[in-house]
């Protein structure tokens, strides 16, 4: 029943709670406070009337107004109410920033000074110093510690949600599925023997205390669960090796579930001693209560992780958007599983956490990045604000009314909890060491002893010291609080600080040679990186005067490794002996660049099979963030990305295998649903029911092409990528020759996957390219807009609009391109290429005077040492080229530039047997037609093949008659054009200054280009339009510094004038790429380029006569001229030169 009451008197309750009664109803609850609804059933639940409370104060400040002297008035407005925010609570968000900022100081100072003392453990420390001076020597201080006195469950709900999310995000979910059963094991069965061998423990020694066994079972539910802000803050600082750390950090993530469970039902049993009498619904209660808190929470958190996804999917580039609903989603699962579904919060951030790691595609490549390092800052600034109201909680909270018997117990309870632990690992071990990765002794003792206790623990022992139903058992919550601080605060300082010891001490921390041996491949390419920019910048203008000796000495570093490296060798001496040095029987590990890691002979006997395995695993890598890498540039599906990335994981994990096609093939064949519906669609009666299950089943194999024409594209593109850094990995030449040949056979089989798909479903494939051909044509857009602003010449608004219209496009592209689309003719294989450029007369050209081949699966196209006799352009099929190396033709390419006539370029030394797949719209016989020289590579069909034909006869009588003219290219031109692209392709791809650029972008870059065919001249000017200079075939000179550049090789942009040298073996060809406002048409008319004097007489066959006449020429001075502008340098030049002349005079007018 409830009663409405009016106000006696402007006065709120006092602080004792004391209500005013009415004396007509001595049976009422009454509270004074103005128009407050009390409930006679409970006497908590209070009701406010905010439209009275309003029209109270309104009528007070009146009183005010008229009579302003009035004191007692004055004293009742200042007087705080219960619930309302003061000035003073100010002081709590001043606290958090104070710990932010000595965050960051104790961050910065143990990095700069090398202490080896954990950030955590300083925090904490530095938490209880303030903490015991503020409570002891300076009550000022004690005001400002006021944000450590809220309620445990606050600080759970503020601080645990970021944590956990942020460490379930970031785990490894490959590592963690493989280890998930031993996870399980550690953490539910695990921690249940910890908890009852802890309650034994307690019982027997704790004898002052009188503990019952719930009562002892309940702290040893509190004290044995290891806490995950603990454990993850102490294993990314030590850089634990990843299965570890995982299981470490897996364990601590989900025992908290079983922690809060137990601790749930011993508080019943603690509060309700007769529940033990009826053991069977006890039982059937635990187990309700098991399913809801942890195995409900789960599944809360997965399916709260699908719809995260789900909205994640909606939303695409827009960091801020994917920030927040990450943010929401942490929040919300943790707040609505804990307090609407009674579920356990932390089991459903968690499975949140692992299910969108699961799937990270669903963040869009470029918020990729923001996000992670968001949620990185944010676990940053809630653990070091945790661990220091840690550190102020035990000193302020937990040290009241300890005794010299609690500090003995606690001692003893430290090495036992200890001992605990260590005895339930050893006990699991049989089971640990055949699970997962495996545990040995070593791994069990690291995890015994880096099982830290943390804030979870101590926020439990907090809520139960201030349980009201528990207040009469003095020995129990005070204690339990101050024994679970005790062990945080041991733990923390003993074991996070020494972990890293132990680890040493076990040689789990050594640096692995194959580890040694990356690090010396990377200083070396490092000090060439060094080298070469110091030979570069000694030709800058600007940079001309500086003391080079001092350049060098400031910028040489040292390898990090180098003492562990001296140490490996004087442990392989000390164990071996000189002898070995001298009797080696296995080939010695090395690498393009003499590793001198690998070279030494007693760390290769040691550790041969090691670093084989290492040299395997970074294969592995390598093709894993290949793949990765195309999905954040948005060349590659989400579906295909996480396809790729997933079997990478896989075979990463199994020693001595490779990535392989026919286990991604798995990804998309049909599975038994879908076999079932193509069944029920050929043999169900119903008309109409044959009709729907017909569209379901051609939808569903439509979408499986679709991912595996994506699959496979990926798969090459990454392995392509692979395969020219594979010389510079650890280990010997013959194992890294099979591992390339390897992953080429792997890339002949995707090849020969795709074949059937193209030959059976040939309009589908058709409408797969075009959807990447549109995917790839709009995020290169997006690049460029991007690039544009990040340079300062579009304004953040006007960039905005533009990437948003490209977003538009990208999203609404897969509704607009149909599932399948009609197959393009063969004749415009011939239309499509490159060499037409819009001129219509070489079109009709070569579409009439072209020849329509057709070869069965293992004819021979082209045999090795066969004279060129056309150029041929594939309509359908597969043709393998096998390029085999002779002595003649490496000495002829080192020597003097000339490539052999083959079309693989995989290989650029051309000093190994190498081979390549082409497949529709390829061409092959180009070189070998302009060079005229016989065939190095062999040309075989690996499947029916039909191509377009044009014989040496027809291409010859082309050249004479389309020559070069105005604006037009001579045919000759166009071939080697086409020819020198894929060469450049090939070779900047390999350039550490191209590494960041997508295959995509070097082809866009290298489109506008030509090439200028001329036997002979004497000096050419390199115009400040011209971005790239590549020597595609022969050599040429630096006319200043004299430097020879033989193909293929990029010209460094200092030199700004070349002359040609003689060449007895073959032609000097070099493309020149224009920059991107520079069109090939401008480039042909030669307006761009400065129009010199020429002095030598120019011979040239089916050259551009006019390109020549304004670009050959000798220059008179022969000083040193400034570097050529880069695409960055253009583009502001442009824009400033196009204020200047139009925008300028304008507004003058």
């Amino acid at each position: 029943m409830n009663f409405t009451m009016e106000p006696q008197d402007w006065f709120w309750p006092d602080t004792q709670g004391h209500n005013v009664v009415d004396s007509a109803n001595q049976n009422t609850d009454i509270d004074n406070r103005p128009h407050v609804v009390i409930s006679s059933s409970s006497p908590h639940d209070i009701e406010y009337d905010d439209e009275a409370e309003f029209r109270d104060f309104c009528e007070h400040q009146e009183l005010v107004w008229n009579d302003p002297q009035n004191e007692t008035l004055l004293e009742k407005c200042a007087e705080t109410k219960p619930g309302e925010f003061v000035k003073d609570d100010l002081i709590m968000l001043f606290t958090l920033c104070v710990m932010m900022a000595w965050g960051v100081l104790v961050r910065v100072v143990l990095r700069r000074f090398h202490i080896p003392v954990p950030y955590t453990v300083v925090l904490m420390l530095s938490g209880f110093f303030f903490g015991f001076v503020s409570k002891h020597f300076c009550n000022e201080l004690h005001y400002y510690t006021a944000i450590v006195r809220i309620h445990p469950e606050i600080i759970l709900l503020t601080f645990l949600p970021v944590l956990i999310f942020e460490s379930a995000f970031s785990i490894s979910v490959h590592t963690f599925t493989r280890s998930a059963v031993s996870i399980l094991l550690v953490a539910f069965p695990g921690m249940l023997i910890s908890t009852f061998l802890t309650s034994g423990v307690c019982m027997y020694f704790f004898e002052s205390y009188n503990w019952t066994f719930p009562q002892a079972s309940l702290f040893g539910s509190v004290v044995s669960a290891t806490d995950p802000v603990a454990v993850v803050a102490i294993l990314r600082e030590l850089g634990a090796a990843e299965s570890l750390s995982v299981m470490i950090e897996g364990e601590s993530l989900l025992n908290d579930g079983v922690a809060v469970l137990l601790y749930e039902i011993f508080v019943e049993i603690v509060q309700e001693p007769e529940l033990l009498a009826d053991w069977l619904p006890l039982t059937l209660h635990i187990l309700t209560k098991f399913c809801q808190i942890a195995i409900g929470g789960t599944i809360f958190g997965f399916l709260a992780g699908k719809i995260t996804i789900f909205s994640l999917n909606k939303v695409y580039n827009d960091p801020t958007c994917e920030i927040a609903i990450t943010i929401c989603s942490a929040y919300l699962t943790y707040f609505i599983g804990e307090e609407l579904l009674g579920v356990s919060g932390i089991m459903a951030v968690v499975a949140l956490g692992l299910t969108l790691g699961s799937e990270r595609t669903c963040i869009s490549p470029e918020s990729e990045k923001p996000v992670h390092h968001f949620w990185e800052m944010l676990g940053y600034f809630a653990n070091t604000a945790l661990f220091v109201m840690v550190g102020i909680l035990i000193s302020e909270v937990a040290l009241v009314g300890v005794t010299k018997t609690d500090v003995w117990y606690l001692i003893g309870l430290y090495f036992q909890l200890t001992a605990i632990r260590l005895a339930m690992l050893t006990l699991l071990s049989p089971l640990l060491s055949r699970l997962g990765y495996g545990m040995e002794w070593k791994d069990i003792l690291v995890t015994a002893f880096g099982g830290l206790r943390g804030a979870v623990g101590l926020c439990l022992a907090l809520e139960l010291n201030e349980n009201p139903n528990l207040c009469d058992k003095d020995k129990l919550g005070p204690k339990i609080l101050f024994h679970t601080a005790g062990i945080v605060f041991m733990t923390l300082v003993i074991n996070a600080t020494l972990t890293k010891k132990l680890m040493d001490v076990l040689n789990m921390t050594k640096i692995t040679l194959g580890s040694a041996s990356d690090m010396e491949n990377a200083y070396y390419l490092l000090m060439k990186t060094r080298k070469t920019a110091i030979s570069a910048f000694k030709s800058d203008r600007f940079l001309v005067g500086s003391v080079w000796p001092v350049v060098s000495d400031s910028t040489k570093i040292e390898n990090p490794y180098r003492d562990e490296i001296a140490k490996a060798i004087t442990e392989a001496s000390r164990h071996f002996g000189k002898i070995i040095s001298e009797n080696i029987g296995l080939p010695m590990p090395t690498t393009v660049r003499n590793n001198k890691v690998m070279q030494d002979p007693r760390i290769h006997i040691m550790s041969y099979q090691e670093v084989h395995e290492e040299a395997r695993r970074r294969i592995v890598h390598m093709l894993k963030s290949a793949s990765w890498k195309q999905f954040q540039q948005g060349i590659l599906h989400a579906d295909a990305a996480r396809a790729l990335v997933h079997h990478c994981e896989n075979v990463e994990d199994t020693p001595l295998i490779l990535v392989s096609i026919s286990e991604l093939a798995k990804s998309w064949e049909p599975g038994w649903l879908l076999t079932k519906i193509s069944e029920l669609g050929a043999d169900t009666k119903p008309k109409c029911l044959q009709t729907v299950f017909q569209k379901i089943s051609q939808y569903f194999i439509i979408e499986r092409i679709h991912l595996a024409y994506e699959i496979s594209r990926g798969f090459v593109s990454s392995m392509d990528s692979v395969i020219k850094l594979i010389p510079l990995l650890p280990d010997t030449p013959e194992t890294l020759e099979k591992f390339k040949r390897t992953l080429e056979r792997e890339r002949m089989l995707t090849f020969q996957e795709l074949g059937p798909l193209q030959k059976l479903q040939p309009g589908v494939v058709q409408a797969v390219k075009t959807k990447i051909t549109c995917r790839t044509v709009l995020n290169q857009m997006r690049e460029g807009v991007k690039e544009i602003k990040h340079e300062g010449l579009l304004d953040h608004e006007e960039a905005v609009v533009l990437e948003l219209e490209l977003e538009k496009q990208l999203k609404e592209m897969s509704a607009k391109i149909p599932l399948s689309l009609t197959v393009a003719p063969p004749i415009s294989f011939i239309h499509q290429l490159n060499w037409i450029d819009g001129d219509e007369d070489l079109k009709n050209y070569l579409v009439e005077n072209c020849s329509f081949m057709v070869f069965n699966f293992g004819d021979t196209i082209y045999s090795l040492d066969e004279p060129p006799k056309g150029i041929f352009v594939l309509v359908s099929g597969l043709v393998k080229v096998e390029y085999s190396p002779s002595a003649s033709i490496v000495e002829s390419f080192e020597q003097y530039g000339a490539f052999p006539n083959s079309e693989v370029l995989t290989d650029l030394t051309f000093k190994s047997k190498t081979s390549d797949i082409l497949t529709q719209g390829a061409l092959f016989g180009e070189i070998g037609f302009l060079k005229n020289v016989p065939r190095s590579a062999s040309v075989s069909c690996g499947s029916y093949v039909t191509a377009y034909y044009f014989s040496t006869t027809v291409l010859r009588a082309g050249m004479s008659i389309f020559v070069e003219g105005e604006s037009k290219e001579s045919l000759e031109g166009k071939i080697w054009r086409s020819w020198g692209i894929r060469v450049a392709t090939a070779l900047l791809q390999r350039l550490p200054a191209y590494y960041d650029w997508s295959l995509e972008k070097i082809q866009m870059h290298l489109e506008p280009s030509v090439v200028p065919v001329m036997d002979k001249f004497e000096t050419f000017e390199i115009g400040d339009n011209i971005a790239d200079v590549v020597v595609i075939e022969g050599y040429i000179q630096n006319y200043h510094t004299k430097e020879v550049y033989a193909a293929p090789c990029l010209v460094p942009r200092y030199c700004t004038h070349i002359t040609s040298k003689t060449n007895p073996i073959t032609k000097n060809r070099f493309l020149l790429v224009a920059h991107e406002d520079v069109s090939r048409e401008t480039l042909l008319n030669g307006e761009p380029f400065k129009r010199v004097r020429v002095k030598s007489a120019v011979t040239s066959l089916g050259s551009i006569d006019r390109f020549l006449q304004l670009n050959v020429a000798r220059r008179e001075s022969k000083e040193l001229v400034s570097a050529r502008q880069d695409a960055r340098q253009r583009r502001r030049s442009i824009a400033i030169s196009h204020v200047l002349k139009h925008i300028f005079p304008r507004l003058m007018h």
